[in-house]
């Protein structure tokens, strides 16, 4: 497995492209805003896009997701496929944890409502694409009309269980490494989702 970060837009949202060096496929997670620069990289380094996930359905991480061709498919969990009528037609949707099978490898999706009710986290090998569940030192807003605290809860606590060395990729920030282990130790929400259910929601609500 190859990655490739771009980020882009005025949220600094943070968009994966992951090759299969063996096929030189690939697919993208959070494709938004340059897509022109993923296509034109995509381009010059002969790969061949085979799909595209998002992680949840707000518009910072699908926006101009047009650029893509026709016939990549798009996958969303179904909690989220009203926030993108105008995709209706290109997304696959699912729902749950399920398994996809992207460019040669087997993907396991985890969904962790909370931010949306449609996020999700792939995870691939040892690295896990949080989108806005987790970040590094933080968690996705709640606050929102989509959101669910005591679901973000639930969420992070399903992510503080995985192995401590899997490496976070989320869907903002400045490429900063971490992993479960180390969010598990230094993130603050991660901390109270994992001590109390009762201290976690009376900081966020």
């Amino acid at each position: 497995m190859k990655l490739k970060i771009f980020q882009a837009g005025p949220m600094a949202n943070l968009s994966y492209l992951v090759e299969n060096e063996k096929t030189k496929q690939c697919f993208l997670v959070d494709p938004a805003w340059d897509l022109k620069a993923v296509l034109k990289f995509c381009k010059e380094a002969g790969l061949e896009i085979c799909a595209a996930v998002l992680t949840h359905g707000h518009f910072d991480h699908s926006q101009g997701i047009e650029a893509l061709p026709e016939n990549v498919p798009l996958y969303l969990e179904a909690g989220d496929k009203e926030m993108l009528p105008d995709l209706a037609a290109r997304l696959k949707t699912f729902r749950g944890d399920t398994k996809l099978k992207l460019a040669g490898f087997e993907v396991s999706v985890l969904h962790t409502p909370g931010h949306s009710e449609g996020s999700v986290c792939l995870l691939l090998e040892k690295n896990l694409f949080t989108g806005d569940t987790l970040f590094v030192g933080g968690c996705g807003r709640v606050d929102l009309k989509e959101g669910d605290p005591a679901k973000m809860r639930e969420s992070l606590l399903l992510l503080s269980k995985l192995p401590p060395e899997i490496k976070i990729f989320p869907g903002h920030g400045q490429d900063e490494e971490s992993t479960i282990g180390q969010e598990r130790e230094t993130n603050h929400y991660m901390r109270l989702a994992v001590k109390s259910r009762a201290d976690f929601l009376k900081e966020m609500l």
